[in-house]
């Protein structure tokens, strides 16, 4: 796709404002700009036979954003009821994209969870767990006809994601990703790894990659190809 025009019309921006109110974390964040994903468009090529031709095309669009931390102790509990309420954070985020192109849909995208540590669960080491739903709800239709497929920035709808994290020290942690999307045929994926700090700089990591679902959903289409990620990361 063509980069938009290097001009003051074109210029991106945005902003954040936060607060901590009555327990809560709040913040409200705004951007106007371009979608780092395009958008797909008819063309019609002039040439001695005409031809139409999908042109990917960098929609502006402008985001309005909400979102909050919070720990279940804003109840008040004492006790080991509050000690645990305490230990569990409540988090959400929600933006909307409003676009200034007829061929892109405006949209409200959210997604709220909670996580809680578990300490000393085995040899005095933390398990990590953490829930998230995820969605999207269109607040008005695009106005061409042309089906786009799924858009990367929109995979997680009416999706459900789990992360457990088991810290082994300060230096071995195991974890696994995983997610289901419940929006039409169920798909999902897993990604366990494997990751040792060898020192403050050098990070190795064993990782894979599983897909689940019929071939004709969005993660089913790719379960032949399941993989295995070595990875070492220096840091200077």
């Amino acid at each position: 796709p063509t980069d938009p025009e290097a001009d003051f019309s074109n210029a991106q921006w945005g902003g954040r404002m936060r607060a901590h109110v009555g327990g809560f974390d709040l913040s409200l964040s705004g951007f106007s700009g371009f979608n780092d994903l395009p958008s797909a468009r008819l063309a019609v090529i002039q040439t001695p036979t005409p031809a139409i031709v999908v042109n990917p095309v960098y929609e502006k669009i402008h985001v309005a954003g909400f979102d909050f931390a919070t720990t279940l102790g804003v109840f008040g509990a004492s006790g080991k009821l509050g000690e645990i309420l305490n230990g569990i954070q409540l988090h959400g985020e929600a933006a909307h994209f409003f676009s200034e192109g007829a061929f892109a849909e405006d949209f409200l995208q959210f997604v709220i969870g909670f996580n809680y540590q578990f300490v000393d669960v085995l040899w005095e080491h933390d398990l990590t767990l953490v829930v998230e739903f995820g969605s999207d709800y269109v607040t008005k239709e695009a106005e061409d006809a042309l089906d786009q497929g799924n858009a990367l920035d929109r995979i997680f709808k009416n999706a459900v994601l789990v992360r457990l994290q088991y810290d082994i020290g300060n230096d071995i942690q195991i974890s696994v990703t995983g997610g289901v999307i419940l929006h039409g045929d169920e798909n999902g994926y897993v990604h366990p790894a494997l990751s040792y700090n060898a020192s403050d700089n050098l990070q190795f990591e064993v990782a894979g990659d599983i897909f689940l679902g019929n071939e004709d959903t969005f993660f089913g289409q790719f379960k032949r190809d399941g993989r295995v990620i070595f990875e070492a990361r220096w840091r200077w």
